[in-house]
């Protein structure tokens, strides 16, 4: 979460300090491919766009481990309450 906030704070600041116009004709012919536009392509946007990758990554392993423990838990619940009904 905190890698997407960063990232969505970089962009407001990108924005503001290049006065960013949509679709700008004339950036467009400059650079056709937009990952060659250097306000896409410093070192600043790469570091908050690895942060955000292995942030997320972060998450989905750590949701999986919830469910898995989850799980587990289920388990043991529902077969102590099977034993203690049979007893």
């Amino acid at each position: 979460m905190i890698g997407l906030i960063t990232s969505v704070v970089n962009y407001e600041i990108d924005i503001d300090q290049a006065n960013f116009v949509a679709y700008n004709q004339d950036e467009m012919k400059i650079y056709p491919d937009p990952m060659l536009n250097p306000r896409n392509n410093n070192k600043w946007t790469n570091m908050l766009r690895t942060s955000v990758l292995f942030t997320s990554l972060l998450s989905i392993y750590m949701n999986y481990l919830r469910y898995r423990c989850k799980v587990q838990w289920l388990k043991i619940y529902y077969n102590a309450a099977k034993s203690e009904k049979t007893e």
